[in-house]
């Protein structure tokens, strides 16, 4: 999903960034398409321009586009720049000339045409995805006049929507599976498929290579999913922490250390003991999703568990919200571990290695308590 999206009214300077438009549309020298600094700057970015002084004022950006009449992506590397004197910013750079084998695939945009500009990256953007809508084509035409509506009847050229308002967009225009606004649009099975993906799980990478038919995977794509495992992750030891404390306030463990706060090497996230000086591991495993999905063991991981003298157990938190999650806690793992290996050692050609595992929850080497609901601690706003 996109961190920031856009609707944007196409002018003459806009489409003369186009090589075929541009004799056609263009009044000086400036080619580009051009972002008003009340949405740019106001609602998106409020840090670009420090930013982009630091960068002589001009940033880079990968940019997608696609349209009109639902044609494929088009990449390229452009700049966010801002002259002199000017108000607004411009995505700019040399001419756009058309993609090899589809001459003249622009020539039917005109002045008042829409572009959907979708914002990937902080705290500046990094990609942009630009879908071109053009009133002439009867694929964009449902499309463009439903969001035509939010830039007319005002200055103003250029203004902020979420994904939702994409969603109901897309819904009432009837626009035809195949678009590539529906890029913008949520996809579980996308997202399920890129956490897994990202994580090094072949499950997940094997289903988006099934799927890249109906939806390309772009970078700011994974990047956000590797931002959101991070936030699942930081989130998921954050309520283990909260359940420790508790079950230590009970007097059922003694005490415990959130290792990996400190050491974020470590091979597992806490120790806690109870009732002995044995040490007991925790590894914590993290999913907004449901119980079933994969979780994954880094070698690291696995060789600690596998030499441990101490139990090394598996905290899988899944169904993660803001207000809490479900918590299973697994079988003492190390004889898995141990089997897993050995596996390794014994097939591995060479001096070929693994670097992770992807481990299915119904592994019948792993054992699960049943799950336990911990709920988030209330924050104290007052302070």
């Amino acid at each position: 999903m996109a961190d920031f999206i856009a609707v944007k009214k196409l002018g003459g300077t806009d489409l003369g960034w186009f090589k075929s438009l541009y004799h056609r549309f263009s009044n000086s020298n400036l080619k580009g398409i051009n972002f008003n600094s009340d949405v740019l700057i106001d609602e998106f970015y409020r840090d670009l321009a420090v930013i982009a002084a630091n960068n002589r004022g001009r940033l880079p950006v990968n940019v997608t586009m696609f349209g009109p009449a639902a044609a494929s992506g088009y990449p390229g590397i452009y700049k966010l720049v801002k002259s002199p004197g000017s108000k607004n910013w411009r995505l700019n750079g040399t001419l756009v000339g058309d993609p090899i084998g589809e001459d003249h695939r622009f020539d039917m945009l005109q002045r008042d045409d829409i572009a959907v500009v979708a914002f990937d990256g902080r705290p500046a953007p990094t990609e942009i995805l630009l879908f071109l809508l053009a009133a002439a084509d009867p694929v964009d035409a449902p499309l463009h006049a439903a969001l035509a509506q939010m830039v007319a009847g005002t200055r103003r050229t250029m203004v902020a929507i979420d994904a939702a308002t994409v969603q109901r967009v897309v819904d009432v225009s009837r626009v035809r599976g195949d678009h590539p606004i529906r890029l913008l649009l949520a996809d579980d099975e996308i997202e399920a498929a890129l956490e897994d993906a990202v994580q090094g799980g072949i499950r997940g990478t094997r289903r988006l290579q099934r799927i890249r038919s109906r939806r390309i995977v772009t970078s700011a794509d994974i990047e956000l999913a590797n931002r959101e495992m991070t936030r699942v992750g930081a989130e998921g030891e954050a309520l283990v922490d909260t359940h420790l404390s508790k079950l230590r306030q009970a007097g059922n463990i003694d005490q415990y250390r959130w290792t990996s706060q400190t050491d974020p090497y470590s091979p597992y996230d806490f120790e806690y003991t109870a009732g002995s000086a044995i040490i007991n591991y925790i590894d914590v495993k993290s999913t907004k999703r449901g119980f079933n999905e994969d979780f994954h063991m880094s070698m690291g991981e696995v060789l600690f568990a596998a030499e441990s003298e101490c139990p090394y157990f598996i905290y899988r938190i899944h169904g993660l919200t803001d207000s809490g999650c479900n918590l299973s806690v697994s079988s003492d793992i190390r004889a898995f571990a141990r089997k897993l290996r050995a596996a390794h050692d014994s097939i591995m050609p060479g001096k070929v290695t693994a670097d992770s595992f992807s481990v299915p929850m119904d592994t019948p080497d792993i054992h699960w308590d049943k799950a336990i609901t911990v709920t988030a601690p209330e924050v104290d706003d007052e302070g």
